[in-house]
């Protein structure tokens, strides 16, 4: 029997080549296989240091936050909020103007008598004048009243009504509920012993 040499050595060709690519295939799958059987998964050995302290719990939440204790502002009289001239949070001394109302209507009455008593002074009698000289007083002395009125409202919001919020107000104020930032309890402190009363 004769066998061509050509056609057997392809034949053995083909099955080095066959054997050498199934081999290459079970090595790769061992190599990845193990990898992951022993390898880290990416965990990677971490040290720790342990030390004494205060041990500090922080809380984070959402939702909408009430004020404990709340402190309603009056007006003399009544009326339209002209400006406001504080922040929420902004600290404020005695005598620092929070909000203004509007009193263009006090103003329009001493402009008014101020023309009637004009009016009165160009040409007419001496009791019409002196009854224009009273409106024209009253009305500036009822001004001086809403606006003192005004000054004393938020006075005694800012002194008498944040009274509650501390001990011993007027000798040696102490906040009564906890702050937990000691430095601005102490400058909070030391700032209501320190603001003039009036």
């Amino acid at each position: 029997m004769v066998v061509d040499s050509k056609l057997m050595m392809s034949g053995i060709k083909n099955l080095v080549f066959a054997w050498w690519r199934y081999l290459l295939v079970a090595l790769i799958l061992v190599a990845a296989g193990s990898y992951f059987y022993f390898g880290n998964n990416g965990v990677s050995d971490a040290t720790l240091t342990v030390t004494s302290g205060d041990f500090i719990r922080k809380v984070s939440v959402s939702g909408i936050v009430v004020a404990a204790k709340e402190v309603d502002l009056g007006f003399a009289a009544s009326g339209r909020i002209a400006g406001t001239y504080a922040k929420v949070g902004q600290r404020v001394y005695s005598g620092t103007i929070l909000a203004q109302t509007e009193n263009g209507d006090l103003i329009a009455m001493l402009a008014e008598a101020k023309a009637d008593l004009d009016a009165l002074l160009s040409g007419t009698r001496p009791e019409e004048i002196a009854v224009a000289s009273a409106a024209v007083y009253n009305a500036e002395a009822a001004l001086v009243d809403a606006i003192r009125n005004a000054y004393t409202t938020s006075d005694d919001a800012v002194h008498n009504k944040t009274d509650s919020f501390f001990t011993n107000p007027r000798t040696d104020p102490k906040l009564s509920f906890i702050v937990s930032n000691a430095s601005l309890k102490s400058a909070i402190e030391s700032d209501r012993t320190s603001s003039p009363r009036y």
